[in-house]
């Protein structure tokens, strides 16, 4: 019974690291005012105003979109050291690296706040 209860604990700690990884900002988020590939218009709406991000914008991003960047960069640290022997034998390490803790970790710390 005790290693029973013992799994279930570790499926839904997983199930917890998996829906804030997938939840999370990533870099398919266009920020308004940017220019597409090409260069030729904006890429995406948002609710940015005249004088910058509005109070919702950042009241959502430092409610929920932080805490969640939050877990997908505690969650892509397990992931990447989950997957380190299959990184290394690939000789992928750099770029498992970057998709599991460097974009995170980006989106997360490193972008002004409001900027959904």
């Amino acid at each position: 019974m005790g290693r029973l209860l013992g799994g279930t604990r570790r499926i839904a700690a997983i199930s917890v690291f998996l829906v804030g990884f997938l939840l999370a900002p990533g870099p398919r988020l266009a920020h308004a005012g940017s220019a597409d590939a090409a260069g030729d218009a904006p890429a995406a709406e948002s609710l940015d105003g005249p004088s910058g991000p509005s109070t919702v914008a950042k009241v959502v991003d430092a409610a929920v979109l932080r805490p969640l960047g939050a877990l997908s960069v505690v969650a892509g640290v397990g992931f990447f050291i989950v997957s380190l022997p299959i990184s290394i034998a690939a000789e992928q390490v750099g770029t498992a690296r970057e998709v599991l803790i460097d974009v995170p970790y980006e989106d997360t710390f490193n972008h002004p706040l409001g900027a959904i």
